[in-house]
């Protein structure tokens, strides 16, 4: 394989390791992967370019414990794997999580256009400071006005300039639903001088579709690193 070639698989890497050492550095808590991964690993270093996660429009953790979703957490096998590794869990246990694993993974892959295209509409919010346009993409069962939390979001970054989405999804286990984190390389202006930055974009999968979350999985006690998806 060629270095052209492998260039898009390193740069998803690449994000999936600052992802996780981002969500260590704020939770100081281990985080257990797919079935599989070792418990005992080191974690992977925080990045200088991990993720920036803007917080303005974060919901209430407390919201992510009534939250419906299409895809039924294992509340008792993901507290486990929380507490004490996937590879530790039971036969019962180990079953339904590696369920939730791979109905997720597919869940991701399936819908990976429009996980995109939201990432696009999602940063083509920020560039515009469009309001209505980012208020449109918002969930609607998390207790905050859309509105609100939008403005909230493009309050919290400097301008945007240039967005492109990146091909990596991480999923997380928050209370009874998942998020899931996309990612975008944007080019900002602070202060008249321009730096490129990967920002974060939390969704959900609602009734309703893929729509954006105020959740931050970092903010929500035990939130579990469920599994990565690179090149969707």
């Amino acid at each position: 394989m060629t270095l052209s070639a492998r260039t898009p698989l390193l740069v998803a890497l690449a994000v999936a390791l600052a992802v996780t050492g981002w969500l260590l550095l704020r939770q100081g808590a281990p985080a257990a992967g797919p079935i599989g991964a070792s418990p005992g690993a080191p974690a992977a270093p925080a990045s200088p370019a991990a993720p920036t996660q803007p917080g303005a429009a974060t919901v209430d953790p407390s919201v992510a414990e009534r939250l419906a979703d299409p895809i039924a957490v294992p509340r008792d096998a993901v507290a486990a794997a929380a507490s004490k590794g996937v590879d530790a869990l039971g036969a019962n246990e180990r079953e339904a999580y590696g369920r939730y694993v791979a109905e997720i993974e597919a869940a991701i892959r399936k819908d990976a256009p429009t996980i995109k295209s939201l990432i696009a509409d999602y940063t083509s919010g920020l560039i515009d400071k469009d309001v209505d346009a980012l208020a449109a993409l918002w969930a609607t069962d998390e207790g905050a006005d859309p509105r609100a939390a939008a403005a909230a979001r493009i309050d919290s970054l400097p301008q945007i300039v240039s967005s492109k989405p990146q091909q990596t999804v991480t999923a997380f286990a928050v209370g009874s639903t998942t998020v899931y984190v996309g990612y975008a390389v944007v080019v900002w202006r602070d202060s008249g001088v321009h730096s490129e930055h990967t920002i974060a974009v939390p969704m959900r999968r609602t009734a309703s579709g893929w729509r954006l979350t105020g959740l931050d999985p970092a903010r929500v006690p035990d939130s579990l690193i469920v599994t990565t998806v690179t090149s969707i």
